[in-house]
């Protein structure tokens, strides 16, 4: 495979690939055997009308390269050339036959080019984990009605409340320590598409009570959403930074569970899916966050195993 990328204006940029006949050969002979075992009315087995093998071969090639070939080889390419994608790729030109290599020009967005930010210039002031106090103690009992037992994560919920201050501290920060920057401009007018939509219906719906939608704001509020992403997922990437995957399905697990459904089918819907993406987006803020403090403290990092063995075993929780 040859692969030559153009940059177009802002993010945009043109990926041209050239598929040598030996990658795509194997293709033309599948799709060419299924036509051939196709059955027509008024026609032997493997008889076809003239010029109909060579037509639909274009039709069905055209699918097959879209749907199957290209695909795998955009991955390599944008790996090749150190791209990160960010919109889905649109194919402007494909070119082929049976005895030709095939030819693809494939236009899309890539995420904005950012570096680690300056961690000395954060603020952040250092607090003790208050220690456990016997009236908290005995106060969480009387409300709990639990045993002594049950109530030993206070600390932990110390723990955890300071972790969040540290963070929520942080993410204010984090966009003035970046900028302004080029945000794809697809994802925009997507997001732009979705809210006209959204308006057009409830004018039709004519609901007193429907609450009236400032598009500005809320595409404003979403490039700030769309640019704190991109700075978290610098800071995941140049970190070097591990997702406990095992964590995250773990916690998909008890949602389901609070369902009444097992993390199994409820992966495989709509709903279920977009949860799982929200607790591992979650996540993955959270540890990038982490980051960032334990670099403004001057903290050790610890280098993590590789998690692919956990990760996969993680994957293979949800779906049991």
């Amino acid at each position: 495979m040859e692969s030559n990328v153009e940059e177009l204006e802002k993010l945009k940029r043109r990926l041209t690939l050239e598929l040598s006949l030996e990658e795509v050969e194997p293709h033309y002979r599948n799709v060419m055997r299924q036509l051939r075992s196709t059955r027509l009315n008024g026609f032997r087995p493997g008889k076809f009308p003239k010029g109909w093998l060579e037509k639909r071969f274009k039709s069905v090639m055209h699918h097959e390269a879209i749907e199957h070939v290209i695909p795998g080889f955009i991955d390599e390419a944008l790996q090749k050339n150190e791209l990160q994608q960010a919109t889905l790729a649109v194919i402007s030109e494909l070119e082929f036959d049976q005895k030709q290599p095939l030819k693809a020009v494939i236009e899309f967005e890539v995420k904005p080019t950012l570096e680690l930010p300056d961690y000395k210039k954060f603020k952040l002031t250092r607090k003790e984990v208050e220690s456990v106090k016997p009236e908290e103690v005995e106060e969480e009992l009387k409300k709990t009605q639990k045993n002594l037992a049950q109530v030993e994560d206070l600390r932990f919920q110390k723990e955890s409340a300071l972790k969040a201050e540290y963070r929520s501290s942080i993410l204010e920060q984090l966009p003035k320590h970046y900028g302004a920057f080029d945000l794809p401009e697809a994802l925009i007018h997507e997001k732009e598409h979705e809210l006209e939509h959204i308006i057009e219906e409830l004018t039709k719906s004519e609901d007193p009570k429907a609450k009236p939608i400032d598009k500005e704001k809320e595409i404003e509020d979403f490039k700030q959403k769309l640019r704190l992403n991109f700075m978290i997922d610098t800071i995941i990437r140049l970190e070097e930074v591990t997702i406990d995957r095992e964590a995250v399905a773990g916690e998909f697990i008890q949602m389901a569970m609070m369902f009444n459904q097992s993390a199994e089918e409820l992966i495989k819907t709509p709903y279920g899916s977009r949860l799982y993406n929200q607790i591992l987006s979650r996540r993955q803020e959270e540890s990038s966050l982490d980051r960032v403090v334990a670099r403004v403290f001057g903290d050790p990092i610890e280098i993590e195993e590789d998690k692919t063995e956990n990760e996969t075993v993680a994957e293979n929780n949800v779906s049991e």
